[in-house]
């Protein structure tokens, strides 16, 4: 109750807006200001840990796929795999369901058989089958559709829904009441979609295809298996496995924890990388699998610690930091000489904040999570104390982009500080 007591808390405030802007004419900041902040700030400036890699990478895109298949194994593949190039005949077909419960009596079974009977008769004499569908089916997922069950082909329904499915044609395309394991059904053959092949021209680009990955994929785990015994003989060098291979030793980096570009960009490159194997041992990692047929190797090159970054090197973002600061601690002492003035009293905040040319605002009944005017200013109002009865409490509080000077006035009868 506290807790939301807490987030229901509400405050009613006045503020004067003072902007940290920058002088129109850069601020000019001396050699010795500079390198007085980055000593000072060393942490600030520090270089993150980066590590660069050689690497072998063995892709099987790029293996010989070796001669092409011939034609006699090409037919004998396609003779063995005919079943897949065939498409199945489909029937497009809609139902009405009267269910039976499983512990149903003889006599509710019979009941349902001549309901379902009478829709089946019904639907023969000319009655529109979608209609009597949405009107009768206890199929909840095809009544409203009319019954529709869309495209069906063998092996998709139970057993007898499927065999009366296919004694169906489009001269008599209604049936008589089918039993299942659900109830009665009344089936409607709508269209009859034929079985479909491909010959064996229009299959061979597939055949073929499929013959030379799974050459590149067979030589691939032969190259693989080669490379990583080559590797274990020596695993302080990629040099001599390359050479036996006739594989380029590539660079990758530097790069940090976060990774980096290419084959930098895999978290188990950069887990590896940094791995004691790796990073403290010096040793060759690991195959390391990038995706399907397509792994690395890799080895430090170089280890490039933390480290304080340069002056040169964060000269500008020193300027920026303290062009920035200066801007903040002259929005400060702005609202400080205007809260003084307001303390000094005669002439209230609104009236001070357009003298000097600043935003003002009274905000009626802000919330904890409000954004407006600023969150950071919000934030800072909710830790002021309650102001004493009939009195305000005026103070000088950051926002998110300089200080406002405030005057807080209200604090709702139910509310706690």
């Amino acid at each position: 109750e506290e807790f939301v007591g807490l987030l229901d808390q509400k405050r009613t405030f006045n503020a004067a807006l003072v902007p940290a802007d920058t002088a129109e004419t850069p601020v000019e900041f001396s050699d010795s200001e500079i390198a007085a902040w980055h000593d000072s700030h060393s942490d600030d400036y520090q270089s993150e840990e980066q590590v660069v890699i050689e690497y072998i990478e063995l892709d099987a895109a790029f293996l010989s796929v070796g001669l092409p298949p011939e034609e006699d194994y090409l037919r004998s593949q396609f003779e063995a795999q005919s079943a897949r190039f065939i498409s199945p005949e489909q029937r497009q077909v809609s139902h009405i369901l009267i269910e039976v419960a499983a512990d149903a009596s003889e006599a509710e079974i019979e009941t349902a058989r001549q309901t379902a009977e009478d829709l089946s008769k019904r639907a023969k004499d000319g009655e529109d089958f979608a209609t009597l569908a949405s009107e009768n089916s206890q199929d909840q997922g095809s009544a409203s559709a009319g019954g529709d069950l869309g495209w069906v082909e063998s092996g998709v329904m139970v057993q007898a829904f499927e065999n009366a499915m296919y004694e169906l044609s489009m001269e008599a395309p209604i049936s008589e009441p089918v039993q299942t394991g659900f109830g009665w059904h009344v089936i409607q053959l709508r269209e009859i979609r034929e079985s479909t092949g491909m010959s064996f021209e229009e299959a061979r680009p597939t055949l073929v295809r499929e013959y030379e990955e799974e050459n590149a994929a067979r030589a691939f785990l032969e190259q693989a298996d080669r490379l990583v015994d080559l590797i274990y003989e020596d695993p302080t060098t990629l040099e001599s496995a390359a050479m036996v291979m006739e594989l380029p030793v590539k660079i990758a980096g530097p790069f940090p924890r976060t990774g980096g570009e290419g084959v930098a960009s895999s978290s188990e490159v950069v887990e590896a990388a940094f791995s004691d194997l790796v990073l403290l041992q010096g040793s060759v990692s690991d195959p390391i699998n990038l995706d399907d047929n397509r792994l690395v190797m890799i080895k430090l090159k170089e280890h490039l610690p933390v480290a304080l970054k340069p002056l040169d090197e964060v000269r500008d973002e020193i300027i920026t930091t303290l062009t920035d600061n200066l801007a903040r601690d002259n929005a400060e002492t702005r609202a400080t000489d205007l809260l003084a003035n307001l303390q000094s009293g005669g002439t209230g905040l609104e009236a001070l904040a357009a003298e000097a040319g600043l935003e003002y605002e009274r905000h009626e009944e802000v919330n904890r999570n409000s954004f407006a005017p600023d969150a950071e200013l919000v934030q800072e109002i909710f830790r002021l104390p309650t102001p004493p009865e009939g009195e305000a409490v005026e103070a000088v509080l950051p926002t998110g982009n300089g200080f406002a000077a405030v005057s807080y006035t209200h604090l709702r009868a139910h509310e706690t500080v």
